[in-house]
């Protein structure tokens, strides 16, 4: 009885070190720059702290010229319940640009390579595609577009 004990608590300990590598190479997945879907704005999304499993996005360009930095996306989690789904995250916010207000959200990294990301009021959400920016956008600031190479 013994030996099966220490047998299922390596399996399990295996199968959640698995599962937290899978996190973290989906993580690297989303970080970095993202265009919005109306190209209006660059959102960075990076860990929400040093050391955090959750994700958080601040605008750090706009259309408009304004470099002030603004929450947009925060405490995203890696989605357990969702693993056969692919890449996606829950659990966190938007914040709505126009009120401030946040609302509950989620990512999905998909196949092309874009990023979902839903917005939701009470059980209705409002989709978004975001793709990465292009080196050659010659609006955007320098270090945005050499990290989009």
């Amino acid at each position: 009885m013994m030996k099966f004990a220490k047998f299922v608590g390596a399996a399990a300990l295996m199968s959640g070190m698995a599962l937290s590598t899978a996190g973290a190479a989906d993580r690297e997945l989303v970080v970095g720059y993202w265009l919005t879907g109306d190209k209006a704005s660059v959102v960075e999304i990076k860990a929400c702290s040093e050391g955090s499993r959750r994700l958080c996005g601040d605008v750090v360009w706009n259309k408009g010229g304004s470099a002030e930095a603004a929450e947009l996306i925060t405490g995203m989690r890696a989605s357990r319940s969702n693993l056969s789904k692919g890449h996606f995250w829950n659990n966190g916010k938007i914040v709505d640009q126009e009120s401030g207000k946040k609302r509950d959200g989620s990512i999905e990294f998909l196949e092309d390579g874009t990023l979902k990301v839903a917005s939701c009021k009470r059980k209705r959400c409002s989709n978004e595609i975001w793709e990465r920016p292009s080196s050659d956008m010659a609006e955007l600031p320098e270090h945005i577009r050499v990290a989009s190479r």
